[in-house]
């Protein structure tokens, strides 16, 4: 397994000082959010490929390798499929295996009401119309899509077996969040994985406590979300993908590079116990 951490938590500086306190912390793989001290890495347009070479290099400085790309939302529409393509070319320049993705959002107010009917069956549509093209598009770049649970039809386990079935292709996979399931669904994110084991092809750390729709969100190993057991379960299946820390407590840089370095050593030991 590839054991990192996402740029994500350290959004609020510039890239340089989130790579530098990564691979401080022990990390030696990185996943790259593309948006840093409020101004984007780059868009998911054309002409962005300097800024994009840039930015590996950047990593490649940091002596760090990346992993995945943290995308967009399946597309939904024809505006939304061209970013999404060039976002997987993007993947492929940096030298990421996965770009991250998830379906639409079916809540109009978040655990309070439910989007109308005809909208959901709208979104949901579309979602599974551009599944194929997602496919053969992902094929072309090299570049596999791992779908996160995040509600709808990627909300966990079963959601996330389907999908991947549906879409019939070797470069369309789940990417699990145990966090996210806790937080979202309120289910035990270490049985509920057991379903889509042998179809991940990452695993997102974000521990989690006070049950669905609670908001606390600790550093890994301290809160209700038993990522070891998880990764004894993917273990089992062969799993060998990036392993990435997606949050982390802390708002300034030293209290995020504290944050980091707790993670790693305990990912790290977790691996040491499973072999």
């Amino acid at each position: 397994m590839k054991i990192g951490c996402f740029t994500l938590p350290f959004r609020a500086f510039p890239l340089e000082q989130a790579l530098e306190a990564i691979a401080a912390s022990g990390f030696r793989h990185v996943g790259i959010w593309p948006t840093h001290a409020e101004k984007p890495l780059f868009e998911p347009k054309a002409g962005e490929d300097g800024k994009v070479a840039a930015v590996r290099r950047a990593i490649e400085a940091a002596d760090l390798k990346p992993t995945v790309l943290f995308g967009q939302h399946q597309p939904l529409d024809e505006a939304q499929w061209e970013a999404f393509a060039i976002k997987l070319e993007q993947a492929a320049a940096l030298g990421c295996s996965e770009l991250l993705a998830w379906g639409p959002w079916p809540w109009k107010e978040f655990h309070v009401a439910w989007l109308p009917e005809p909208e959901w069956k709208r979104l949901v549509d579309a979602f599974f119309t551009y599944l194929p093209r997602v496919a053969k598009q992902a094929e072309a770049a090299g570049v596999t899509v791992a779908y996160k649970p995040h509600c709808g039809v990627t909300a966990a386990a079963m959601e996330l077996k389907l999908l991947v079935e549906r879409a019939g292709s070797p470069r369309i996979r789940a990417s699990y969040d145990g966090g996210n399931v806790s937080f979202y669904e309120g289910l035990n994110p270490a049985e509920d994985i057991k379903l889509v084991a042998p179809l991940c092809h990452s695993l997102i750390v974000k521990d989690h406590k006070g049950g669905k729709g609670g908001r606390e969100f600790p550093n890994v190993g301290l809160g209700e979300v038993d990522h070891k057991a998880m990764l004894a379960v993917l273990k089992a299946h062969g799993f060998a993908g990036p392993v990435s820390v997606e949050k982390l407590e802390g708002k300034t840089l030293e209290e995020l590079a504290a944050s980091a370095k707790h993670s790693c050593a305990v990912l790290e030991r977790y691996a040491a116990e499973l072999g």
